[in-house]
């Protein structure tokens, strides 16, 4: 299915649509595994998107298929290729796969290229909401990630997808993603202050005894960009949009 971007539109734009396997809470492989083993099924599909494409006009897909099994993968792949196929059969310029940083073994870089053209890997939650509180993405993290990437492909292949949210933790429950208003709001009524952490770079902030809050800032996405640059991928992702520091765009102002 498309992704249903809640933010301000931005028709007039090259703009690209999200097709992915996440639905109501969570994302679902299941899916993904009939789509691949039922031929019919995978073409009617693929037919649909590049109809949506021809519809939207849309510049590119971007495809997000998360939590398969490292067994999946030749199913991922041929789904992920017929649709890719019918994308640029119906007039899109290119079609990528969002990949998750760190999951090598499901998701491994080269056996998307060349079905793909791009793949975008994914440097953020490396805490998420179900792990122990912490940053969702950290310089020397994304280094060694996204190093590990451009090992299997080149650079030219590569986007690098930043983060631009952050996370609250409250007690054993998951934690909920937040924006940077959002941030700042909690910070103010629980009358804490939001700081810098030095080792990781990202804002932090405790309530003690109700909740633990990371957030990405102006500051990190400078930081995260220059390691990405350093390895030589210069195509940069944002996820998402209408939850970022609005300082974060003269980082990437040209």
């Amino acid at each position: 299915m498309r992704y249903p971007d809640s933010t301000r539109n931005y028709s007039g734009r090259q703009r690209l649509t999200l097709i992915t396997s996440w639905h109501g809470e969570r994302f679902h492989p299941e899916t993904v595994r009939r789509l691949g083993t039922d031929a019919a099924a995978l073409s009617l599909a693929a037919s649909r998107v590049g109809a949506l494409v021809a519809a939207g006009d849309y510049r590119g897909v971007v495809l997000d298929f998360e939590d398969q099994s490292p067994a999946d993968l030749p199913i991922l792949v041929r789904v992920a290729s017929a649709i890719a196929d019918s994308a640029k059969a119906h007039g899109a310029a290119f079609a990528a796969i969002a990949l998750p940083a760190a999951d090598t073994a499901g998701y491994p870089t080269r056996a998307f290229i060349p079905a793909l053209d791009l793949v975008v890997i994914m440097l953020y939650d490396e805490h998420w909401s179900t792990s122990a509180p912490g940053p969702v993405a950290t310089p020397d993290w994304v280094r060694r990630t996204l190093a590990r990437r451009l090992s299997d492909v080149g650079a030219s292949r590569v986007v690098a997808a930043l983060p631009l949210y952050g996370y609250l933790w409250r007690g054993n429950r998951p934690a909920e993603a937040v924006s940077f208003a959002d941030a700042r709001r909690a910070a103010s009524e629980a009358n804490v202050e939001l700081v810098r952490d030095p080792a990781s770079l990202s804002l932090h902030a405790i309530q003690p005894g109700s909740w633990e809050l990371w957030m990405s800032d102006a500051h990190l996405l400078r930081a995260l960009r220059a390691e990405v640059n350093s390895l030589g991928v210069s195509r940069v992702a944002l996820w998402r949009l209408g939850l970022e520091d609005p300082g974060v765009w003269a980082v990437f102002d040209r």
